[in-house]
């Protein structure tokens, strides 16, 4: 511990203490990092006059040799047609659902009948118990062949009646001429009342049996037609009792696959009861959804082709079957109904299925000459073509749509193009590669997409 010295007194020459040894420990390292720091900066001096003394000397290069090389495509007019995207699902055109007309116990379900089997029009499903429907039409056959009987009988007394008729009035024809021969015997003095009264009351009852007779033989019509009346009821009958006898048979109505098969053996059914859904595979139809500027390029009849929005993209072609006459004000969209033919026996895994999603390739009858360029070199409605002096010089277009075809005079290698409407001119050269490099102004040495893609074929030549 260090002594503290006490303070001069006054009137005392004023003497310098002597440093302490602390002080001296921080002055000599302030002293060492000084030291160290002028090194280092002096070694940082010489190091930098090093390199500034070995650095090559640029040299500046010609515009030409920074020049980029770049693949062109010469704009050209193709006749191309319009082209845009539908977009549906598809359904069947005929289906059916197979119902009970009859109630009944199922009792036969062939073998095979089962959800996904292929079924002809007509082919059983399933049939119910006929037993009940078979006496019916037994019982009302026996109702028919009666009442046949009951004519036939009617006929027979119709004739007997005629018979007896004839006769009744024959007996009173002859009973009044002999009362009248008595009345003038007894005008004469001859003739005797009582005769004349036993022929009066035997006249009242012949003429009394030719009434009954009349009357008999009057109504044998309305007897008879009251019996063809209910031989026609019965056959009605008949007809149903038979109806209802074919009706326990459940059948196919078309031809096509089942969906399902909603009962099994012994199970009741009542009618209108569900029993299967068959499903016709051979015609499809897809209500397209389309832009409302494809209807003034498009008909009936005109092909579409479909293709099945799922891994493999199955494609077909169908048809434009019909249009609906109003479009959708708020999609801006008109339906196109497009139908599609198929082998629904097809085994090769290309059949369009209802309820599958689908996009229609729509194409106009119509073909118009249109400046055509890659769509790999539009960007933002912008292309980038040689422009004087051989820079790159960026033009604004105006894409009207995008086509897939093959147009070798222009690019033999490319597929996709984008149709313009304007921005460009015939004989522009579009640039179609190193677009990520290039600016505005960028000097380009220019190659032709058609040259590149011969070089190949002119090196095996040679």
């Amino acid at each position: 511990m260090e002594a503290t010295l006490p303070p001069p007194r006054p009137g005392t020459p004023h003497m310098r203490p002597n440093p302490s040894p602390r002080r001296l420990r921080t002055l000599a390292a302030g002293a060492i990092r000084v030291c160290v720091g002028l090194v280092i900066l002096g070694v940082a001096v010489g190091g930098y006059t090093v390199l500034v003394s070995t650095t090559p000397t640029t040299v500046r290069l010609a515009e030409r040799d920074m020049a980029i090389t770049v693949r062109t495509v010469t704009a050209k007019e193709v006749d191309v047609s319009r082209r845009w995207n539908g977009y549906g699902t598809t359904r069947a055109m005929r289906t059916a659902d197979v119902g009970a007309e009859v109630m009944g116990v199922v009792a036969e379900r062939p073998d095979g009948v089962e959800a996904g089997a292929r079924v002809k029009r007509g082919d059983l499903i399933v049939a119910l118990e006929t037993e009940e429907f078979e006496q019916i039409v037994s019982r009302t056959q026996r109702a028919i062949d009666s009442f046949l009987s009951d004519i036939e009988a009617l006929d027979v007394e119709e004739e007997s009646l005629k018979e007896s008729l004839d006769l009744a009035s024959e007996a009173t024809r002859i009973t009044q001429w002999e009362i009248e021969q008595l009345e003038d015997a007894r005008a004469r003095g001859a003739g005797a009342a009582a005769e004349v009264n036993r022929l009066q009351r035997d006249l009242t009852r012949f003429q009394r049996e030719e009434r009954d007779i009349r009357q008999r033989l009057e109504v044998i019509p309305a007897r008879r037609q009251r019996a063809l009346s209910q031989i026609e009821l019965e056959r009605a009958n008949l007809r149903l009792a038979e109806l209802d006898l074919r009706r326990s048979r459940i059948v196919a109505p078309i031809d096509g696959a089942l969906q399902s098969v909603d009962v099994k053996l012994g199970e009741r059914v009542a009618p209108g009861m569900r029993i299967a859904r068959v499903v016709d595979l051979s015609r499809i139809e897809i209500p397209v959804r389309a832009p409302l500027a494809s209807a003034a390029n498009l008909g009936p009849g005109d092909p579409i082709e479909i293709i099945v929005d799922s891994p493999g993209g199955i494609r077909r072609t169908g048809m434009i079957e019909r249009i609906a006459p109003e479009a959708d004000p708020r999609t801006r969209t008109i339906t196109l109904y497009v139908v599609v033919e198929q082998d629904p026996f097809d085994t090769s895994g290309g059949l369009l299925l209802p309820g599958q999603f689908v996009t229609a390739a729509l194409e106009s009858r119509l073909r118009q000459p249109r400046l055509v360029a890659p769509r790999g070199a539009v960007a933002n409605d912008r292309v980038m073509i040689v422009g004087d002096s051989s820079q790159a010089e960026s033009r604004d277009v105006r894409v009207l749509h995008y086509i897939e075809g093959h147009f070798p005079d222009i690019d033999p290698d490319e597929t996709q193009w984008a149709v313009l409407e304007a921005g460009l001119s015939p004989g522009d050269r579009i640039i179609i590669s190193n677009l990520d490099e290039l600016r505005s102004g960028s000097p380009v040495d220019p190659v032709d997409a058609g040259q590149v893609a011969q070089r190949p074929e002119e090196r095996e030549s040679r």
